[in-house]
């Protein structure tokens, strides 16, 4: 274990291994792509276990059609649209301020941080969006 990249316990006194996140150091390109890709599976999968896929597959995806009427189809299609938009902006704004990272950035090693190192609030994750 590197000495100068650890930290004592204030409790037991026993070297701990240093938070392996750099503030100082912003995430490269891929690395972000990575944790992304990461994040667009996770959210592809939170959608489908809510089921707001459903109507949008039937509708539009697979041709069947469970009602005539053009304005049910669209009110359908449109509050479907809307749940998924709210479930995207929930996972983000809602990570980034109980975890400060989205799981994407946890498997990437990535954290968000505000410039004076402190956590996110609601309010800076929602700008984020």
């Amino acid at each position: 274990m590197n000495e100068e990249k650890c930290i004592t316990c204030e409790v037991c006194g026993s070297k701990i291994a240093a938070q392996k996140f750099d503030p100082d150091r912003p995430a490269g390109f891929w690395i972000r792509a990575f944790g992304e890709l990461i994040d667009i599976v996770a959210v592809l999968l939170l959608v489908k276990m809510t089921g707001f896929t459903a109507p949008v597959g039937l509708n539009y995806l697979l041709g069947a059609e469970v009602t005539s009427n053009f304005y049910v189809r669209t009110g359908i299609l449109l509050l479907s649209l809307f749940a998924i938009t709210f479930i995207v902006i929930f996972y983000e704004i809602w990570m980034h301020v109980r975890f400060g990272q989205t799981l994407g950035k946890m498997a990437a090693g990535i954290r968000v941080i505000t410039i004076d190192n402190g956590p996110v609030t609601y309010k800076l994750s929602f700008l984020r969006c």
